[in-house]
């Protein structure tokens, strides 16, 4: 049953009966614990099998392996994998694909694709659940070309593709922000008749979403409810963080309230989401009311939750209450042991840049105490810095604190951070001007190829 309870209740109620345990108990203690995501079960129950001499096998393996993969230990996982192979015990094609699939959820994607060569070394033949991981594992690296490619060698093995197959694809196309791609994949889909779940519509709604095409994505929305399937927790996050570019505050508010209509439990990223819009839109007070609805809900704010109000206040007009806020929300974010990135410290800087008044010696104590905890400057914190302090005062702390600023400057991106601030309320209008370009190619796109057409191969596909 996967229930790591109830595989106990039954060992013990075996050792009131004195019956001795054997591999199979074992595998099914092994497998409860890989099922409830509990690595130190796994390897209690290993070392129980151990103590009763009990030889490990293939299953034994996967289920180790599986445990670790599950908790996102990929590390730990592949460990597991070589000291039961040096044990001479031998790994079966279920093994590597659980081993494929972990490398993948870490968006390793070289990691993944190293298990194929190996698989065939052992004689072990891929089958459509390797493949899909190896689609899966392209598709989180937003490598299309990668998953493009497995899916290739997937048809050139006459093995047949399956809605997690094509639910990658589109994953990878949404990914790129490709509505175009995404629908192509899905229309493929339906053609083989393969039936598309809520996965598949969540993927189609993140390219919508993505390529800022919040019309496409309650379209897809429609088509799901159509379909009969039941959204979920992702539908909605994906939903409410679609109108994060336009700062809708009011129609995020509508999508989370149709959330709790359907029973939908919502999660740290639908807050954190909700927290983004509100900023967006620069109600910092809404953004607050969310933190506090989020703990109410027995849930703990992520370094995204705060990350996303000290960006609001950074962003609002100058203010030493503002920028009183954003210092405050990072201090507590710091108080509940969440260690500031370089996106942090930014924000930051970016709040006391605009600052009415003179932060210089506090801008330069942050910036020391950054390099002090060992995260490195970007160069869009050098070019905050440089607002606050001037250029020849911040050449002057890199040369005494060992910053290659030139590096920096040369540095055509932001290094670790992709993006630093939400769209703020002055960058609305520029905002909106490219989210309706996107809006129009998308729906000319959607009238030709697009939502009729699929809508009605969608009603043909049923399963027969």
């Amino acid at each position: 049953s996967g229930s790591l309870s109830a595989a106990e209740g039954w060992l013990q109620e075996m050792q009131r009966r004195d019956l001795q345990p054997d591999i199979v108990l074992y595998h099914a203690m092994l497998d409860a614990a890989a099922k409830a995501h509990d690595t130190s079960a796994a390897e209690k129950w290993y070392a129980e099998m151990s103590r009763a001499r009990c030889r490990p096998d293939a299953l034994t393996l996967t289920s180790l392996v599986d445990s670790f993969a599950k908790e996102g230990r990929y590390s730990e996982a592949e460990r597991w994998f070589d000291r039961l192979v040096s044990m001479s015990v031998s790994p079966n094609v279920w093994t590597f694909n659980t081993l494929i699939s972990a490398a993948g959820r870490t968006g390793n994607l070289k990691a993944a694709e190293s298990w194929l060569p190996r698989m065939v070394e052992l004689a072990l033949e891929p089958d459509a659940a390797t493949y899909n991981a190896l689609v899966y594992a392209a598709a989180k690296r937003e490598d299309m070309q990668a998953a493009q490619k497995w899916f290739s060698q997937m048809a050139k093995h006459s093995l047949q593709p399956t809605a997690p197959t094509y639910n990658s694809l589109i994953s990878a196309a949404a990914r790129s922000g490709s509505i175009p791609s995404a629908s192509k994949w899905f229309s493929n889909m339906l053609e083989l008749r393969i039936s598309p779940d809520t996965l598949t519509y969540n993927a189609l709604l993140d390219a919508a979403a993505k390529s800022g095409d919040t019309t496409a994505a309650e379209g897809w929305y429609r088509e799901m409810r159509e379909a009969n399937l039941e959204p979920d927790v992702v539908t909605y996050n994906v939903l409410i963080n679609s109108q994060v570019k336009a700062a809708n505050v009011k129609t995020a508010l509508r999508w989370f309230s149709r959330m709790a209509e359907s029973r939908v439990q919502p999660d740290l990223v639908s807050f954190n989401s909700l927290i983004n819009v509100y900023s967006a839109a620069g109600n910092m007070l809404g953004a607050e009311g969310c933190m506090s609805s989020l703990r109410d809900a027995s849930l703990t704010p992520d370094i995204r939750s705060y990350g996303a109000l000290i960006n609001g206040f950074a962003q609002l007009d100058p203010s030493a209450e503002s920028t009183h806020k954003a210092e405050e929300w990072f201090s507590r974010m710091e108080s509940n042991g969440i260690r500031a990135t370089v996106i942090q410290y930014n924000q930051l800087l970016a709040a006391l840049w605009k600052s009415p008044t003179p932060r210089r010696q506090d801008a330069e104590e942050i910036f020391r105490r950054m390099v002090a905890t060992s995260v490195p400057p970007s160069r869009i914190t050098l070019r905050t810095l440089g607002g606050i302090l001037g250029g020849h005062a911040v050449s002057r702390l890199c040369r005494e604190l060992g910053i290659d600023e030139g590096a920096l400057a040369r540095d055509g991106g932001a290094g670790p951070q992709k993006r630093l601030f939400s769209p703020a309320p002055a960058q609305t209008a520029a905002c909106n001007s490219r989210v309706k370009r996107v809006s129009r190619l998308s729906a000319e796109l959607m009238d030709r190829r697009g939502f009729a057409a699929l809508a009605r191969r969608r009603k043909c596909c049923a399963p027969l």
